[in-house]
């Protein structure tokens, strides 16, 4: 068996050095790929000399940050970088190998990490914005000054001119000059480098060189061959930065991004003439100007609509846009919160949304809620007193976190068939969860108030018992939600998360619904001994055996909390990680970032979503990102429509079951193939310890990963350094 850890390039030294060189690279093109970072290397050595002076550069960036004791992570990322890259690549560009070369190298390369870390605090931490290519616009002129200053010259700078070749090939030309080499040779590089990024990125590229040519063809003889390749590569970059490494690609995110291009053009084309005045080449500036500003404009909106900005971290478009699709399939929430169903037990809905009875016009959306018994009635007996109705005196609970802005108690029940139609909402509790987002739950019994305005509550913390108060005919809670605390104010849209729904064959967790009437749903009741099985121990790593074609390797992963109190699982030999929730007995993944060999990968198509329930017949369907699972040709060919194709998603369906002391939890997905075989099967196995086992078969590729850490001739099967132990 071979380990994953004993393999060249994972830590150490060189494994640092060769990554924060390489991602300096990538970085240029908003990429953290090693291999897009090769691909750009080989581009700028289409011109040795100005390709092994960018390399000394970014060799120096990375000492310097490591000497001034900077974070080793955002060291690797290559964000102390690419800026000394740029810089390096415009001093091979002008100098011949010799004392001021070293000299204004090194300097430059000091000048360029300060700036870096400088306005990564300040910008990055305050306001929200990217560094780009800031310190380079600082430094290099700087440079440009130095050496016009001291007179000194380079005997050939062949990465200064102008590629001559035909016009056709000029786009080539102006994605080499970003990188100091305007050849349509090492272009070529770039743009293979960006097709091995991302497919809807060279889209959104193509389209902004379509705009610069489009722009120097207006200018005419106006535009000289060096501004129409600056021109060419600030607009093709904004193209990409707005139209998907912002923004989720879209139909409206390429709208914004070719907007953004004619501003781009515009400040090139009307800065030119400035700029060869003053002698200061424009390089990067229309570039940074228009995306700082741009981003800046776009948060001044009210909505996050269309589009909608990219929320989680920078990965490339088509991961923005189907991490975007999944999460509204999954989630489908309007709300930043969760709300859960305001009682125990299970309980109808006897009116829902534009309800018949009194859910109309602003008080439309909300839901009415009562306990039927086995023979469908509300009541036992007679029905003739409150005390007769089931839902009479049961507890009623907080939907969500949040703090009681309003009580109100004192109002008596109603007798059964009587309203009261002066206190029209009866006892009530108002909790805000959020800016402009509360809760009201009315027809209180009265005297059962347990909480008072001011207070924090809790999600499934009790605040009064169910009542007839109010213009209540018989004994139920009404819901409804709100945007203001004022009790009884118009309604906004209304919906309940992660509750259970029951049926006469089968109960299901959802993940969002809007209550009908008819519906029965309950909470989760949580059984403690399964959610501890999906709760990985933090700081207690585990260990797996994956397998890869006929070969396995060895892999461990340890559970860890950020700095933010969020949950990561992370592979200490691939750098995977995988971000979850395990909260109120249901287990969530939510991402995974990082190599696709690693064992997260079968941890989150296997156990995507997982209820702890206490009845082991629940079932639940999730949703994840069809491309994962979709052959590599498949996956290109679509990626550049994509953004216009809509949300296209892989339905999972899942059961869990115990088989002895095991719980294992199945799952299979709707898309079949030509045989009616499910594309996606999975299988995993949870003993006392957790995760024992995870099997996943794409279109009949199998793969397994197997707990090593887990002593498995024990009755209890129990890991190593057990539970209790750590």
């Amino acid at each position: 068996m071979d380990r994953v850890g004993e393999t060249p390039g994972t830590r150490g030294v060189l494994d640092d050095i060769a990554q924060a060189c390489l991602r300096s690279y990538a970085q240029i093109l908003f990429s953290r790929s090693l291999g897009v970072g090769g691909l750009l290397v080989l581009a700028t050595l289409v011109v040795p000399r100005v390709g092994l002076t960018g390399m000394l550069a970014v060799l120096g960036a990375w000492g310097v940050a490591t000497a001034l004791g900077y974070d080793p992570s955002t060291v690797r990322s290559g964000l102390y970088g690419y800026n000394a890259l740029l810089v390096g690549l415009g001093i091979g560009a002008l100098l011949a190998p010799g004392p001021p070369m070293v000299f204004v190298l090194v300097a430059a390369v000091v000048a360029s990490v300060a700036l870096t870390a400088a306005l990564h605090a300040l910008l990055s931490v305050h306001l929200r914005l990217p560094v780009y290519t800031l310190p380079f616009l600082v430094v290099f002129p700087a440079v440009l000054g130095v050496i016009h200053g001291a007179g000194w010259t380079a005997s050939a700078a062949p990465a200064l001119v102008a590629d001559v070749a035909p016009n056709w090939l000029a786009p080539l030309s102006a994605l080499g000059a970003l990188f100091f080499v305007p050849q349509a040779e090492a272009g070529l590089v770039v743009l293979a480098a960006l097709v091995v990024h991302s497919r809807i990125a060279t889209v959104l590229g193509a389209l902004g060189l379509v705009v610069a040519q489009a722009a120097v063809v207006l200018v005419g003889s106006g535009a000289s061959t060096d501004v129409a390749q600056t021109l060419g590569f600030n607009v093709a970059l904004v193209c990409v930065g707005l139209g998907g490494v912002w923004f989720v690609p879209s139909t409206a995110s390429f709208v914004v991004a070719l907007a953004g291009a004619a501003v781009a053009a515009l400040l090139t084309l009307g800065l030119a003439p400035l700029s060869a005045r003053l002698g200061v080449p424009l390089l990067v500036l229309p570039f940074n100007v228009t995306m700082l500003v741009g981003l800046l404009a776009m948060r001044q909106r009210v909505r996050d609509g269309a589009p909608k900005a990219v929320d989680f971290l920078v990965g490339t478009p088509e991961q923005h846009l189907h991490h975007h699709h999944t999460r509204v399939a999954r989630f489908g929430s309007d709300y930043l919160q969760r709300f859960r169903a305001p009682f125990h037990g299970v309980w109808t809905c006897t009116q829902g949304v534009d309800g018949p009875t009194t859910h109309q016009g602003p008080w439309a959306q909300a839901a009415d809620f009562e306990v039927l018994g086995p023979d469908g009635l509300p009541y036992a007996g007679e029905g003739a007193r409150v005390e007769d109705f089931h839902c009479y005196g049961m507890p009623v609970l907080a939907v969500a976190d949040g703090t009681v802005v309003h009580v109100v108690d004192g109002v008596a029940d109603n007798p059964v068939g009587a309203v009261d139609t002066v206190a029209n909402w009866g006892n009530l509790v108002v909790v805000q969860h959020g800016p402009g987002v509360y809760s009201l739950l009315a027809h209180l019994q009265p005297g059962s108030m347990v909480v008072k305005a001011g207070q924090v509550v809790r999600r499934g913390e009790p605040l009064g018992r169910c009542g007839s108060s109010g213009r209540s005919p018989r004994p139920h809670l009404h819901l409804q939600l709100q945007a203001t605390a004022r009790p009884g104010d118009a309604t906004i849209a209304f919906q309940l998360h992660d509750v259970v729904t029951v049926h006469a064959d089968r109960q299901e967790l959802v993940g969002t619904v809007v209550p009908a009437v008819g519906d029965r749903l309950r909470n989760l009741h949580v059984d403690t001994s399964v959610a501890r099985r999906l709760d990985p121990v933090l700081g207690e790593p585990m260990t797996f055996s994956v397998s890869h074609g006929d070969h396995a390797v060895t892999e461990t992963v340890v559970p860890e909390l950020d700095l933010l109190g969020a949950s990561w699982l992370r592979s200490q030999e691939l750098g995977a990680a995988l971000s979850y929730l395990a909260r109120d007995g249901l287990f969530t993944v939510y991402d995974v970032l990082g190599s696709s060999a690693s064992v997260l990968h079968l941890w989150r198509t296997a156990l995507s979503r997982v209820p702890a329930d206490h009845r082991d017949e629940v079932v639940w369907t999730d949703h994840l990102p069809l491309r994962g699972y979709l052959p590599a040709p498949v996956r290109w060919l679509l990626d550049p429509i994509s953004p216009f194709l809509g949300p296209r998603g892989l339905t999972m369906r899942y059961r869990r079951t115990r088989e002895g002391n095991l719980v294992v939890v199945q799952g299979r997905s709707d898309t079949t193939d030509r045989r009616g075989v499910p594309r996606v099967q999975t299988r995993a196995t949870l003993g006392p310890e957790g995760v024992r086992q995870l099997s996943v078969s794409v279109g009949g590729t199998l793969r397994v990963a197997v707990r090593e850490d887990v002593d498995a001739r024990t009755p209890q099967g129990q890991s190593v350094r057990t539970r209790e132990a750590s």
